[in-house]
């Protein structure tokens, strides 16, 4: 039996893809302590792993901005530099076999160095990093808001890297190179994606394992009615659960299928109101949650804000993708599902009623798109799940015993 310390963030997109790990972990007869806020606190501890809290302060939402992410490299340090000292002693006291951390806890990273002891990164978002730096799509907003920003890039740099200083001078840790902070690979790194998905997939060595997303049923939302979904096409629509506050778009949606020939379902999440959307129609209905995993066997198309967890499940189930990127990563990914063939990009901002419904029909009634999506799914199911991710995990701390 071995006992791990998994450190993560608070951010639903980061511990849901971790969750079957842990619970298959615990059941095999590891002993898994797993750091976060309190938020999380029932949810981790219902795979039967130990919580302890984190006084972490920062939110760790990705903001639409588009150069959010070099402030948020300062912000995330500052959080490391709060909770590192709580995080090493507590480390310090249970002795574990393994250190494994989210790919933005950059503690986790610093915990495994000072106390020298064997440490995995699990990456549940698409890695973008140095590796596959050549590979990385031109074309993004990140991309060109780099290019156009020059010198605030560099200011936001310099902060980051005073800040990355401060903790090697008091702690002799190093912090993750800017290009790889988001990424934060170990001398392990599972990918809980396949490598045919992955962006520059070629690229990566034995050091990184695919192991494919940890698709599992959640209970987090009331079932819907069989008899609704069952019998006429269906068009799924949601944009997760951070960049949500969106309610003109859900109106461009209502709008643009209100007379359609098949039904619609809109997931809101808790920022947008039914009301705010006006009369609905008897085919459209709009839920704040749905069971997205009962939805998207059934969806002949999903118009989705191209997260990572809602991309890999409507994959898994090979339903196509009208991708509609908010912000963080997700314009990577919604390049990386139209390249291959499973879906076609909008812009959720400027498209019309009727150019919504027409590029949503064309995607419905295209097979290439479902035959793209169906083949990223066979490759995330090819990749081995919990099975290959304990496998890798097994074999790393043999080769690391202490």
């Amino acid at each position: 039996m071995a006992t791990i310390c998994f450190f993560n963030i608070p951010a639903t997109g980061h511990v849901n893809p971790a969750l079957a790990l842990v619970r298959a972990l615990v059941e095999r007869g590891d002993r898994v302590i797993f750091f976060d806020t309190p938020a999380f606190q029932d949810k981790v501890q219902a795979t039967g792993a130990e919580f302890r809290a984190v006084p972490l302060t920062y939110d760790f939402v990705p903001r639409q901005d588009v150069l959010a992410p070099f402030k948020a490299m300062d912000l995330i340090l500052e959080q490391a530099q709060r909770v590192l000292p709580y995080c090493l002693d507590q480390a310090r006291a249970l002795q574990p076999d393994l250190i494994l951390y989210d790919t933005m806890c950059p503690w986790g990273s610093h915990v495994a160095q000072l106390l020298r002891m064997p440490a995995v990164t699990f990456c549940a978002i698409l890695y973008i990093g140095s590796r596959n730096f050549l590979a990385w799509p031109r074309r993004t907003k990140l991309t060109r808001g780099m290019l156009s920003n020059p010198l605030y890039i560099a200011a936001q740099l310099a902060k980051y890297q005073a800040r990355a200083a401060q903790l090697w001078l008091r702690y002799q840790a190093r912090s993750p190179w800017f290009l790889d902070f988001f990424v934060n690979p170990a001398a392990l790194t599972l990918l809980a994606t396949s490598r045919y998905f992955q962006i520059g997939g070629d690229r990566f060595g034995d050091a990184f394992q695919f192991i494919g997303p940890l698709i599992e049923p959640r209970h987090d939302a009331p079932p819907l009615p069989r008899d609704w979904m069952d019998g006429q096409p269906l068009v799924y629509i949601s944009l997760g659960t951070l960049f949500n506050d969106r309610a003109d778009f859900f109106r461009v949606c209502v709008e643009a299928f209100r007379d359609a020939p098949y039904r619609v379902l809109v997931a809101l999440g808790n920022r947008v109101r039914v009301e705010e959307l006006g009369a609905l129609p008897a085919h459209i209905r709009a839920e704040p949650y749905v069971l997205q995993l009962q939805v998207l066997p059934r969806a002949r198309a999903f118009i989705t804000h191209a997260g990572m967890n809602s991309v890999s499940e409507a994959a898994w189930f090979g339903t196509p993708m009208l991708l509609a990127p908010q912000g963080g990563d997700q314009d990577f990914i919604a390049y990386r599902v139209e390249q291959l063939g499973a879906g076609a990009q909008i812009d959720s901002r400027k498209i019309s009623p009727q150019a919504l419904r027409a590029q949503t029909e064309r995607v419905m009634q295209d097979e290439r798109y479902r035959a793209g999506s169906r083949k990223i799914g066979d490759s995330f199911r090819a990749a081995g799940g919990v099975s290959r991710a304990l496998e890798a995990l097994d074999a790393f701390m043999a080769r690391h015993k202490r």
